[in-house]
């Protein structure tokens, strides 16, 4: 019994109610108050909005402790790398949640280990990784860069070293710095010494 009380302590920092609901469900459930206070202090220590902590201790006054954990977990879902709760997680086609910094270290170990970008949970392939981060793409090909010579449709803009998806031989603007390159010889328009281009 100690040291489910000592496990109160931990509270301190929490509302008021947060006493209340806990002893109300140690009551109703005679669930370990160490559970509970785990519990209690991961609600009100989440980036939830008003409203959602409001549905969630309504229904911890009732008991509903599986309905309050479903809204916990839609409206501040675990990073599946850190464990912390956040509303602002990015959220994979799989449903799989990570912060940005979390998904984006592990998308780019992948790449490093020359591994297609994938969700680390379940393996799904991530087509737009770029959007997640714009470095990976570019760590991608520098990684992979013997296969870029075998795509015939991508050059490295002169200037900023981004490559870019190309459909001819035409002068092209870089996407990233703006700069005009020659569709021949790969360089800034302002260095290109190209006859057609002189």
């Amino acid at each position: 019994m100690e040291k489910s009380l000592a496990s109160i302590e931990c509270l301190e920092n929490l509302p008021r109610k947060a006493y209340y609901i806990l002893g109300l469900l140690h009551k109703s459930t005679q669930l370990d108050l160490e559970i509970l206070t785990s519990f209690i202090t991961t609600i009100y220590s989440s980036e939830l909005d008003q409203e959602s902590l409001c549905q969630i201790e309504i229904q911890l006054y009732h008991s509903k402790i599986g309905i309050a954990k479903e809204i916990l977990n839609i409206k501040a879902p675990p990073c599946l790398k850190c464990k912390f709760r956040s509303k602002n997680l990015l959220c994979l086609s799989c449903c799989h949640s990570y912060h940005k910094e979390c998904l984006s270290s592990l998308l780019k170990e992948q790449i490093l280990n020359k591994i297609k970008p994938c969700c680390p949970d379940c393996g799904v392939i991530i087509q737009d990784y770029e959007d997640i981060d714009p470095v990976l793409a570019v760590v991608y090909f520098e990684k992979n860069n013997s296969e870029i010579g075998q795509l015939k449709n991508y050059v490295k803009c002169d200037y900023c070293s981004q490559f870019i998806e190309v459909s001819s031989k035409e002068n092209y603007s870089c996407p990233s710095c703006q700069a005009f390159n020659c569709g021949k010889c790969q360089t800034v328009m302002d260095y290109c010494i190209c006859p057609k281009n002189s």
